[in-house]
């Protein structure tokens, strides 16, 4: 990663573990990299050498000013939102959005008002080259919103804290044909001011009608305009958005049947089966994944 602003991230925290955060003031008109970054494991052989992953866990009102990374990244934003600057333009990524990044790509990060947790995947230019000939991955900048590249990256982060993942060149050959192949996908979007706010309304646990009310829509028109965006219905948006503020009050050390009821799900099981629909998983094994207790 190179820095901007006279701020080099990666010589901060490549070195960083669990419980030691490093913080970088006064650049760029006082923004301020408070982070952490754990390195999980590198792949030193094979096919997939130089490949990283890592999770890096960011304090909330972050702010990264201009800087571009020497690496192309696949990253899964596991909770929080990470926010980005890239060419003029601002980029959300809500929690278990994908983000995916061309080496070289100047940009500046603010996260939001909460603590924001990352799983990355770094990429040399020799994987990423190939990848981009072989999956038309990594042509642009990405923020998807998508169940299956979430479950991909959330797979690859459990077999990673499970076994000695960086000498298994078959596994990762299969993961990168389902998920290399669907971060090539082209995905034609329309964004609309409103259904954030009908979002916000179904992750408390509100009706279509209660949200479509909120908007000043039929709920027949909100699930339209779900789908002009992220081709999802209404109930799917919904879904997604109660598993994301469960994830956040993971860390309230309340059991989950209590996270269940206070996010909208009518008990445990019922949160169970949307956390597998959204993330690959149960909502017990990504607790166990966000402590590093796997």
């Amino acid at each position: 990663m190179e820095g901007g602003a006279g701020l080099s991230v990666e010589n901060r925290t490549a070195n960083a573990v669990w419980g030691i955060s490093e913080e970088a003031g006064g650049v760029a008109g006082g923004s301020c990299v408070f982070l952490e970054k754990r390195l999980l494991t590198e792949w030193s052989r094979g096919a997939f050498a130089g490949m990283r992953l890592s999770v890096t866990r960011y304090a909330p009102g972050t702010l990264m000013p201009p800087h571009s990374h020497a690496t192309a990244s696949v990253s899964l934003v596991v909770r929080g939102v990470f926010a980005e600057r890239i060419d003029g333009a601002g980029r959300a990524g809500p929690g278990l959005s994908v983000i995916v990044k061309p080496a070289g790509v100047v940009h500046e990060t603010l996260c939001g008002s909460s603590c924001c947790q990352t799983v990355s995947l770094e990429l040399p230019s020799r994987i990423e080259s190939q990848l981009r000939v072989k999956l038309g991955a990594f042509a642009r900048v990405g923020h998807e919103d998508d169940a299956e590249l979430t479950a991909a990256l959330i797979a690859l982060w459990r077999r990673a804290l499970e076994r000695d993942i960086a000498r298994d060149d078959a596994w990762m050959e299969r993961w990168w044909g389902s998920c290399g192949a669907a971060m090539g996908r082209e995905r034609v979007g329309r964004s609309d001011g409103r259904l954030a706010t009908a979002l916000a309304v179904g992750a408390r646990g509100g009706s279509a009608g209660e949200a479509a009310d909120a908007v000043g829509v039929h709920p027949v028109h909100l699930c339209r305009l779900f789908r002009a965006a992220n081709g999802r219905g209404t109930a799917a948006n919904f879904r997604r958005a109660r598993v994301r503020r469960a994830i956040d009050q993971f860390d309230q050390n309340g059991s989950l049947a209590g996270v269940a009821s206070g996010c909208g799900f009518a008990d445990q099981s019922h949160m169970t089966r949307a956390f597998v629909a959204e993330t690959g998983t149960t909502p017990g094994v990504l607790r166990s994944l966000l402590t590093g207790r796997v």
